[in-house]
């Protein structure tokens, strides 16, 4: 939840598999300072909350403008028309409406650099420092320092504890069932490149990787440990022998 202070995971969904990752596009006329108002998704939506955060950790004096439909285009539309001075959209990197946005002559990208001061890397660490290419958009020549999330195909957590509810053969279940590990595993191997959930997530338990086998303990039968003893005594007896006093 990146809607508070302090973001908050929810155990209650976990990561079965990463299909791609969005990229953070702050885009204006001339620099991050200078923009007043920046244009967001609706209010409520995932990219208006994260767009708090960015601003927030930035130390931007930006009020944002939440634009209900929250597509590129709109964002775009609330810029140009004097609603906002700037827009902040999350797409994949080099999302054509995203780039129809900066192709243009009057905005352009802007750094978040200055994103690694303070302690913004350890109380967001969902988010992570991202470079878009140069030349990733047509006005775009130089490196841009950004943000980018992961992107999750995600599912309902095993609940723990014992089941309460209705009980009995006319009980009708009424919660979504977690994905069946088969089926993760199933998933996560289609998936090219197999990347691995951020471990900032919680992930599904069938994604964990499998440790080695303990090795076998020393004594696996009866009968050796008795050898072993024997075999022992038998050490004993010798070294008796060899440091014993002679008989005179």
């Amino acid at each position: 939840d990146v809607g508070t202070t302090v973001p908050t995971r929810d155990d209650r969904f976990e990561a079965v598999a990463v299909v791609g990752q969005n990229v953070v596009h702050v885009i204006g006329r001339s620099d991050l300072a200078s923009i007043t108002k920046i244009a967001t998704g609706p209010e409520g939506s995932d990219t208006h909350r994260l767009a708090g955060v960015v601003v927030d950790g930035l130390g931007l004096k930006a009020a944002m403008v939440p634009v209900a439909e929250g597509t590129p285009e709109a964002i775009l539309t609330a810029v140009n028309s004097g609603q906002a001075d700037g827009a902040f959209v999350v797409a994949p990197l080099g999302d054509r409406a995203t780039s129809r946005m900066i192709d243009g002559i009057t905005l352009k990208l802007l750094a978040l650099d200055a994103w690694k001061e303070g302690a913004n890397l350890v109380r967001f660490p969902f988010l992570r420092e991202v470079r878009i290419p140069a030349n990733t958009y047509k006005q775009q020549r130089a490196p841009i320092e950004t943000l980018g999330v992961q992107v999750v195909l995600a599912g309902m957590a095993p609940v723990s504890g014992d089941a309460v509810g209705d009980q009995g053969p006319s009980a009708i279940a009424t919660k979504i069932e977690p994905i069946p590990a088969a089926t993760v595993k199933t998933i996560a191997a289609a998936i090219p490149g197999k990347p691995l959930v951020d471990p900032t997530l919680r992930q599904s338990a069938a994604l964990a990787p499998k440790l080695p086998s303990p090795p076998a303990s020393i004594n696996p039968a009866a009968d050796v440990s008795v050898l072993n003893i024997a075999i022992f005594l038998m050490f004993i007896g010798l070294i008796w022998l060899y440091a014993r006093p002679e008989r005179r």
